[in-house]
Order: structure tokens, then C-alpha cells, then sequence
């Protein structure tokens, strides 16, 4: 058996099994069914981070908390406003957003869909990188809401930027993202003894 499980590739033989098959599993999902997939892995990820939308003109997408979107050149942004800051919206109103960038063999937190593929997007960790962008509400209506533009959902800023639909995360998913970003803004800048500092970790 021990030899079998080094010759699969799942581990060496002085490791034990049970931690290794975990670790391993943990870090390639789906190679375990049916011979190994990144489809399935990027699929399964969206399931569970992504909302359900239809995409009928009843649903059409609100810019909130959660909205990814997408401008023409290829920038994607996460919106990180407050959804009580999202709706009663009367006049032209700035929205916060996460730059999200595109990665291919670095670490990340995000998968969407584009073109029958699957886009990897890792989340900035510094507050320095928030940027607003300002949106006018919908004649009629007192939240942004997307306008259908060739098959597809667009919002337009107040300086005529257009930003694609990519898809809404969860609402707990998007809410970590925001908390922690607002951690960050809420850092103290001390000076303190180095000693203390290390000593107690931070």
C-alpha cells in the first residue's frame, strides 16, 4: 500500500498517509475524480462563491456590495460598498471598489467565467489600493442599475467609463472582503519599544 501511494504521486513514504492524502487533496480538489480537472475545480468555486442570476431584464444587476465588473480595457473591480450606501440613491454618489488582478501562477481568491475559460483574480490586501468611482442613478429609479447593451449588462460612470457585468459574490463572501479591508483602514500607527513589538507579535 505504502508503495503504491509513492508511486501515484501522493506522497513519500516517510510521511504519514492520512495527513498527506489530506494536504494533497486539499491543495488539488478534483485530480481525485475523474482524472483530475480545473474545470471542475473553477465550476465548483463559482457555485460556491458566486449569486444565482437569471440574467432576465427583471433581474438586471444593481451596483452593491459584492458586484464584480469588468472595464472595456480588461481592469476588473470589486465593489466593496455598503448596501445601505448602494440604494436611496438621489444624485451622483461615489462607489468603493477592490482592483482585482489577473493572475495565472500566483495565489488567488476569486474565479469567474469569461469566454468558456476561467479568469483567476487575486484581492489587493492593501487600503492604499481602494479606488471610488462615481455612478448616477437610473432615471426612475434610486440605485444604479445595469442598462443590456449587446447581450450583455454595462454600467456607465459619470465620466462615460463603461464597466461590463462580470457576476454578484455572496453576500458572506463579499462581507469577509469588505471586513477585512476595513481592518486594515483601521490600523494605529505607533511608535513603540522594538522589544515590546516583537515580543508581542504584531
Amino acid at each position: 500500500m505504502s508503495a503504491y501511494w509513492a508511486e501515484k504521486g501522493y506522497g513519500d513514504l516517510g510521511t504519514h498517509p492520512v495527513n498527506n492524502f489530506l494536504d494533497t487533496f486539499n491543495k488539488n480538489g478534483s485530480s481525485f475524480f475523474e482524472g483530475g480537472s480545473v474545470k471542475k475545480d473553477s465550476e465548483f468555486s463559482i457555485l460556491t462563491h458566486h449569486k444565482s442570476n437569471l440574467k432576465q431584464p427583471a433581474n438586471a444587476p444593481k451596483l452593491s456590495l459584492g458586484a464584480i465588473i469588468k472595464q472595456v480595457e480588461g481592469s476588473c473591480f470589486l465593489c466593496i460598498q455598503a448596501k445601505c450606501d448602494s440604494t436611496r440613491v438621489k444624485e451622483t454618489r461615489k462607489f468603493i471598489f477592490l482592483p482585482l488582478q489577473i493572475v495565472t501562477d500566483q495565489k488567488f481568491q476569486l474565479v469567474v467565467e469569461k469566454s468558456d475559460s476561467y479568469v483567476r483574480l487575486k484581492i489587493p490586501k492593501d487600503a492604499f489600493e481602494i479606488r471610488t468611482i462615481k455612478f448616477q442613478p437610473t432615471a426612475g429609479n434610486d440605485s444604479i442599475i445595469a442598462n443590456l447593451e449587446n447581450g450583455k449588462y454595462q454600467f456607465t460612470s459619470t465620466h462615460n467609463e463603461k464597466f461590463e457585468w462580470v457576476c454578484d459574490l455572496k453576500d458572506a463572501h463579499a462581507h469577509r472582503i469588505a471586513v477585512a479591508h476595513a481592518h486594515q483602514l483601521s490600523r494605529i500607527g505607533l511608535n513603540e519599544s522594538e522589544r515590546l513589538r516583537k515580543w508581542a507579535g504584531t
